[in-house]
């Protein structure tokens, strides 16, 4: 495990505070009164893609989400908010696992180094360790010296690493059966502050 994820997914949270507001050099989005266009606009602002998102009544298809984190052709912080969305929008406390790995389909902006089990918190993250459960720590398209987004799952029973690594990237169901309990979603800021984006689940 590289050291990066054994100080964030082991070490977890420090603080617990807002974190820096993502900036990126691009055009103001044209598309203010239609928050599909401005979401699927790569030139959009940031801030745009985010309020465009809040304003977005609408539950999409998770296919909608997917093809854009899939897609290099958008910034990592672009990238991130759609992967954020898709778990946010699809993935349900009392899902199983083979229906979880269903909604996130082919899930490009993973790799299998961003996936990690967490044995031993010290601080504080977005979900319980609990006996009989398993926890997951996957970051979100990382990126060094960045800001980074962190999914946490409680899962049901003893799950190995590689049967979770393997369900997301192969499509293999050795833990389809496992269901999901409890998830949280963190962002960490440059300064190594955190910021709670989401809770389901207790």
């Amino acid at each position: 495990m590289r050291l990066r994820s054994k100080i964030a997914c082991l070490f977890a949270v420090a603080s617990f505070a807002g974190c820096a507001d993502f900036n990126q050099a691009q055009r103001p989005s044209r598309h203010a009164s239609d928050p599909v266009s401005t979401i699927v606009d790569r030139h959009a602002l940031i801030e745009s893609v985010r309020t465009a998102i809040t304003n977005f009544a609408k539950t999409p298809q998770p296919s909608f989400w997917i093809e854009i984190a899939n897609d290099p052709t958008y910034s990592l912080v672009h990238r991130r908010l759609c992967v954020f969305e898709l778990f946010r929008r699809h993935v349900r406390v009392g899902m199983k696992l083979r229906r979880m790995n269903e909604v996130l389909g082919d899930p490009k902006w993973l790799q299998d180094g961003d996936i990690h089990l967490v044995r031993i918190v010290v601080g504080w993250i977005p979900v319980e360790l609990q006996s009989g459960d398993s926890v997951f720590c996957i970051w979100v398209l990382p990126e060094p010296g960045r800001e980074s987004v962190l999914v946490y799952l409680r899962v049901s029973g003893d799950v190995p690493s590689g049967d979770f690594d393997r369900l997301l990237l192969e499509k293999d169901d050795s833990a389809g059966a496992s269901i999901n309990r409890e998830l949280g979603v963190v962002e960490i800021a440059a300064d190594a502050t955190i910021r709670q984006l989401y809770h389901d689940g207790t």
